[in-house]
């Protein structure tokens, strides 16, 4: 009796064993993506994340430098990379950015996506900055209806939670970068020195980044990018640091009210 139990028991055993092999090796070749995406945690596809990216513009600052005589030499605006990214937030033209993006700048420049009608840049109007946050509003008179980004929720973040960069790297205008966030509420200065709390991920950026939104899986903004961690010995991990959507809302509304 106790060998039959025993022999039964192994059959049991040898059974989920096979079951588990075959599932592992079906996971290992399935050319179903999606599921093998979700079996391991990844979203199956970033199409929804990214509907916000004709929202998404990038920003030419324009600085005169001193020319022959301690006159301006302008650069043309073909010579000029974008200085950093923005996204519109209402139809009739305003747009978000990073104060550090137009700070200094003789005149301020709106490029938009491929494919929007708009082929030159546009000029731009900066209506408020706050450097302390790291936010600026500007104005665009957009002869039509601007296609503007929905805002989400900064405050119900999650670790570990999927999220998209818009932007233009080192001048690669509408690069769509993905990572998950890494931390919450990350303070970067000494305390009491700045009020944000960053969100930290591992979203690949690079200079030109700055001032693009960061979007949740459902291509709402969560966050405005403004930092990236750069090693002095030549890391390759990624570490980027974006205000708060709640911030960046809060802060906008108090500069259209000290434009008025």
């Amino acid at each position: 009796m106790s060998l039959r139990s025993g022999s039964s028991g192994w059959a049991v055993i040898t059974g989920v064993t096979a079951l588990a092999a075959i599932l592992l090796y079906g996971l290992a070749w399935s050319r179903d993506k999606s599921l093998r995406a979700a079996l391991v945690g990844q979203p199956p596809s970033f199409e929804h994340s990214v509907s916000g990216l004709p929202s998404v513009v990038s920003i030419v600052a324009e600085h005169m430098p001193d020319g022959p005589a301690g006159g301006k030499t302008r650069i043309s605006l073909a010579d000029m990379a974008p200085r950093g990214s923005g996204f519109v937030v209402t139809a009739d033209g305003d747009i978000v950015t990073c104060a550090h993006v137009v700070a200094g700048a003789n005149r301020v420049l709106v490029r938009f996506a491929a494919g929007s009608g708009q082929d030159t840049p546009v000029p731009a109007q900066v209506i408020g900055a706050d450097a302390e946050t790291d936010v600026a509003l500007l104005h665009v008179d957009a002869k039509a209806p601007l296609p503007a980004v929905s805002w989400g929720d900064s405050t119900h973040l999650q670790l570990g939670q999927w999220v998209l960069a818009i932007g233009a790297p080192y001048g690669f205008e509408g690069t769509v970068t993905q990572g998950v966030i890494g931390a919450l509420h990350r303070n970067l200065q000494a305390p009491g020195a700045n009020p944000v709390r960053y969100i930290q991920s591992d979203v690949p950026e690079a200079p030109g980044n700055s001032g693009g939104p960061l979007l949740d899986l459902d291509g709402r903004v969560i966050g405005l990018n403004a930092q990236i961690f750069e090693a002095d010995h030549g890391s390759s991990m990624p570490l980027s640091f974006a205000v708060p959507s709640a911030d960046v809302i809060r802060v906008v509304s108090q500069l259209r009210k000290r434009a008025r």
